[in-house]
């Protein structure tokens, strides 16, 4: 089922926010204090992140179609940051254990294994367009 080195980066990311969602307890169990909201809906955009990475997966006959769904998974993982340091943020006075550190620290590490398989699936592409074009 791994074709290409894209489809391994985007198993990675996947399996990083699947990590951020399962082990964010004790952060999201702080943010009920001051604003609930946040970790609820930073969960929900992490885990669909996770989702539509995997399913970005299943895409890798079609080139075009699995650039669009990382291009999503990018968008929601950038968001899940975004929503994971607001948290931070807001949790500044309260005692927080480095693990929450490296739990906020797992999108930031998923985007980047989906940058890495959007520029692979960019380099396939590459690949076909040259080969085509020597035919």
């Amino acid at each position: 089922m791994i074709q290409r080195i894209q489809s391994l980066y985007l198993l990675v990311a996947g399996t990083l926010l699947v990590f951020f969602v399962y082990f964010a307890g004790e952060w999201v169990s702080l943010q009920t204090l001051t604003q609930p909201w946040v970790g609820l809906v930073a969960l929900g955009v992490g885990g669909l992140a996770a989702v539509v990475s995997y399913a970005a997966v299943m895409l890798y006959k079609d080139r075009a179609k699995q650039k669009k769904v990382i291009q999503v998974a990018q968008v929601l993982a950038l968001l899940t940051v975004a929503l994971a340091a607001f948290g931070i943020y807001l949790l500044v006075g309260e005692p927080l254990g480095v693990g929450s550190y490296v739990v906020a620290l797992a999108p930031v590490l998923a985007y980047s294994f989906l940058r890495l398989a959007q520029r692979g699936v960019d380099k396939d592409t590459a690949k076909v367009r040259s080969m085509d074009r020597l035919r």
